[in-house]
């Protein structure tokens, strides 16, 4: 098992050290203090290759439970699209085939035979996840991207005090 310091585990890891910390604090690493150069410090034990943070263990299981199959009209007739991109500010979907909407509506429980064959083939020449509505969620397939950890403010950390943090 490789240990590694509070600052090289958040490196590693892809977290800052306020979260490797908080992850010591409620069980999601293990970590002792050991002797080092300038004293005792603390030192993490790196999980298995794999391993996520429940903040993005959480963000992978919603992900897997939202299709990304639209009906591009209230009406929930014709073709279902595959959306690329929606706008920040109003939600104005683009598809994969170029068509862009006013809105999107969920297409769970729709077939493949109701999917755009453009936006399929598109979706297939980029290695898309293409969802099987039959099971519920996504293809086995998928591939998982790391996700981005967020900057936590100042407001939004835990109080601290002595004890509540391990010293880097």
């Amino acid at each position: 098992m490789e240990k590694l310091s509070i600052q090289d585990a958040s490196y590693r890891l892809n977290l800052s050290q306020a979260d490797i910390r908080e992850c010591i604090r409620n069980g999601e690493l293990k970590a002792s203090r050991e002797a080092g150069p300038a004293g005792r410090r603390w030192m993490v034990e790196l999980p298995e290759d794999g391993w996520l943070d429940s903040f993005r263990a959480s963000l992978n299981d919603l992900s897997d439970s939202i299709t990304p199959w639209w009906w591009p009209t209230a009406a929930m007739s014709g073709e279902v699209h595959y959306v690329e991109d929606m706008g920040i500010e109003e939600i104005e979907p683009l598809y994969l085939c170029g068509l862009r909407g006013e809105n999107v509506w969920d297409a769970k429980g729709h077939t493949e035979a109701d999917r755009c064959p453009k936006c399929l083939d598109v979706a297939k020449e980029r290695e898309l996840p293409l969802w099987r509505p039959w099971l519920g969620r996504p293809s086995l397939n998928r591939r998982r991207l790391p996700i981005p950890t967020p900057v936590r403010s100042s407001l939004e950390r835990p109080a601290t005090g002595p004890g509540r943090y391990p010293k880097g």
